[in-house]
């Protein structure tokens, strides 16, 4: 249907006596090589999908912000230059527009002058994972080992309670090492509403729209 297929083909959910393929990636390029594979992550039942598809698309430079600096400064600079300037060729002329178009040519000039365009590259909104040390990676491995016995298996009583506490427990400490990390970077950015507002729209999946530049 419109050209979709799905490409994940093996279980995505495997239990003690069931496995089933209920978790999917769409794509609608069925001609392009691909690499597809299922990864056991060790966090839930549920297995991971990973997709890796060859893109056609020419690669850019790197992407630049073009931006003007308005301080305090900068503007009492622009004011002076604007009382400074003795506007007699402006004043002297009869035509409007004329006197218009002088008027804006001298004062797009000091205005270039005062605040001059800045070019800066746009960096990644991408954060460094930091939160993810040493001690959870081993935790991570160890939940994945034992959910593949949990898979394997039918277990019962404290052994089966036992693998349930632990996953709980790995679950709250990568929230906390989570929220501890954002706290870290949000208070670290000298813009921390801007922070705020990245971590936002990365957990919502919110992608960020293109801005706009001024000239």
């Amino acid at each position: 249907m419109n050209n979709l297929i799905n490409v994940i083909e093996s279980p995505t959910r495997i239990t003690s006596h069931s496995k089933s393929l209920i978790d999917v990636v769409i794509i609608n390029n069925s001609k392009g090589k691909r690499l597809v594979e299922v990864l056991d992550m060790g966090y839930c039942d549920h297995l991971a999908q990973y997709v890796c598809m060859k893109a056609f698309q020419k690669q850019e430079g790197p992407k630049m912000m073009y931006n003007r600096q308005f301080t305090n400064t900068n503007m009492d600079y622009f004011k002076y230059l604007m009382w400074d300037e003795k506007w007699s060729e402006t004043m002297e002329s009869y035509e409007p527009n004329k006197s218009f178009m002088l008027f804006m040519n001298t004062f797009i000039y000091y205005f270039n002058i005062a605040f001059p365009i800045n070019k800066n590259e746009v960096k990644s909104n991408y954060i460094i994972q930091r939160w993810i040390i040493k001690g959870l990676i081993v935790s991570r491995n160890k939940l994945r080992i034992l959910r593949k016995i949990k898979r394997k298996q039918c277990l019962f009583g404290e052994f089966l309670e036992y693998i349930q506490t632990y996953q709980r427990i790995v679950r709250k400490v990568l929230i906390e090492a989570r929220r501890k990390e954002s706290d870290r970077y949000v208070l670290a950015s000298k813009n921390k509403s801007k922070a705020l507002w990245k971590l936002i729209k990365k957990e919502s999946g919110i992608s960020q729209k293109k801005s706009k530049y001024r000239n």
